[in-house]
This record gives structure tokens, C-alpha cells and sequence, in this order.
């Protein structure tokens, strides 16, 4: 109790709630540590779904990306396709971190110069057309944004031609189920509407279950689950899993009721 603690309890709205609930702080007795800190993430929408259970706290918001911010990320992903560099040598720290003093993302060789100047020059046609989607500030939000870039080198008119979330949300999957098949040599439009249609039904059975995580059960030898999205430590039949983000999930729910009347 004399040490200094930091406890992170991270994504507390994929949680179920249960009642009764007291605070956590008073539960633990951390009124009795020396230094302590809890740490709570959860979205903003859903705090009040937990009652007293996060108090006494202090709020902190996290607000969308910024111009440069966006900027400063697609100029990112755009040097990782191109070099398999997040930043260029001349601006990390000798200790892992970048000059900012923030740990870096990818060390990798220093670009050419003229390959760095195609890099910029992309990096604002590519913030020209978030300016002008349809759903620019969507793009605010990491994990969209981050979708996005993942579809671009393979679609560049991505941005242009993305017009509703679920249509960002439903070309990502076919993206990520797309390589999946095409990795283990399968019939890739096939394996693609079958895979997407299990991670529907296993959306919905989250969604039904008012759950965001599940234990894998004998759900790790079926092919279909190992090419899901999902986040966990290993297929053991005990492990918990989840999709990789939670709008994942919800989006698969939207699509699934219509899926099933096909």
C-alpha cells in the first residue's frame, strides 16, 4: 500500500451492468493506499449506465482529431505502405521515442527525398478528399479514419465513394475477409458472404446476450472464427474474445436481420 499504483480498467461500456454497484474506489479501500490511481475508460454516452460505482472522479473527455492531427496520421500510414517507416530516423530519440518526446511508431530507413515529397503531396490529396466525403467527421475518429487507410491502397476513391458509415464499415469487412480467404487459398467471393454471415450471427448472439465479450468455447477450431476480427490472447477454449473495436460488433448487428431474410 506504499507503492505507487496505477490500475486501467479499459472499455468499462462492453461490460454488463449489474447491480447493486458501489464505488470501486471504496470497495478496494484505496482511501487507505498512499498513491493510487484508477483509471476508468468508457464511452461518454454510457457513464451513467454504472450509478456510483466510478466515483469520486475527475472526467477527462477525449475529443475527435484535428486537422493536423488527421494530417500528421495519413502522412503516417502513408510512409509505413511506401518504406515500412512510421517516422524517419532524424526524428527518434535515442531510447525508442520520437522528438516530441512521444514513443515512436516505426523505425525503419529514411526515405528518398523525392519519395518523402510524393508522400506529402499524397498525404494532402488524401485530406482534399475527406474535405470533400460525404462523411468527413466520421474521419475525426481514429478507428474509422484508420479503416479507411487501411482500404486506401487498394481503393483509392475509398473517401469519394464511402457515403454512410455502414457502407465504410461493410467494405472493411469484405477487406479483412477478403485476405483472409485469399491467405489460405479459398474460393475468395464465396469464403467472403460466408465468413461476413458467421460474424453477423456471432454479432448477434453478443447483442442478444447484451455482452461484448464471450468465452471461445469450441468456437477456436471453426475456420471462420480464427478469420474474424476479434481480439483475444489465443483460441483456448477458456479465453474471452471480442470483436476488435465495439462499432465492429454494432454494425454487424444492423446488417444482420436483413442478412437473414436473403
Amino acid at each position: 500500500k506504499q507503492r505507487p499504483l496505477v490500475l486501467i480498467l479499459d472499455s468499462l461500456d462492453e461490460v454488463q451492468v449489474q447491480e447493486p454497484m458501489r464505488s470501486w474506489w471504496d470497495a478496494n479501500g484505496f482511501d487507505g493506499w498512499k498513491d493510487v490511481k484508477l483509471i476508468v475508460t468508457c464511452r461518454q454516452e454510457h457513464t451513467s449506465d454504472y450509478g456510483e460505482c466510478m466515483e469520486p472522479r475527475t472526467a477527462r473527455y477525449l475529443q475527435p482529431f484535428g486537422r493536423e492531427q488527421i494530417r500528421t496520421y495519413i502522412h503516417k500510414r502513408l510512409r509505413m505502405s511506401k518504406t515500412g517507416s512510421g517516422d524517419p530516423p532524424s526524428q527518434a530519440g535515442g531510447s525508442g521515442s520520437s522528438g516530441s518526446g512521444q514513443p515512436a511508431a516505426i523505425i525503419g530507413p529514411s526515405p528518398a527525398p523525392e519519395t518523402e515529397s510524393e508522400i506529402q503531396r499524397e498525404a494532402e490529396e488524401v485530406l482534399g478528399n475527406i474535405d470533400q466525403a460525404r462523411i468527413r467527421t466520421l474521419y475525426a475518429r481514429p478507428f474509422p479514419l484508420s479503416m479507411a487507410m487501411d482500404l486506401y491502397p487498394s481503393q483509392q476513391n475509398v473517401f469519394a465513394t464511402t457515403c454512410r458509415t455502414f457502407e465504410l464499415y461493410d467494405k472493411w469487412l469484405r477487406w479483412w475477409f477478403k485476405r483472409k480467404a485469399e491467405k489460405a487459398g479459398h474460393e475468395v467471393q464465396k469464403a467472403v458472404e460466408d465468413d461476413l454471415m458467421e460474424a453477423e450471427k456471432l454479432a448477434w448472439e453478443l447483442h442478444c446476450g447484451n455482452v461484448s465479450h464471450k468465452k471461445v468455447a469450441d468456437r477456436g477450431e471453426l475456420g471462420w472464427f480464427r478469420r474474424c476480427p476479434l481480439r483475444l490472447h489465443n483460441f483456448h477454449h477458456d479465453s474471452l474474445f471480442s470483436f476488435r473495436h465495439k462499432s465492429i460488433q454494432e454494425n454487424l448487428v444492423g446488417l444482420f436481420p436483413n442478412a437473414s431474410m436473403r
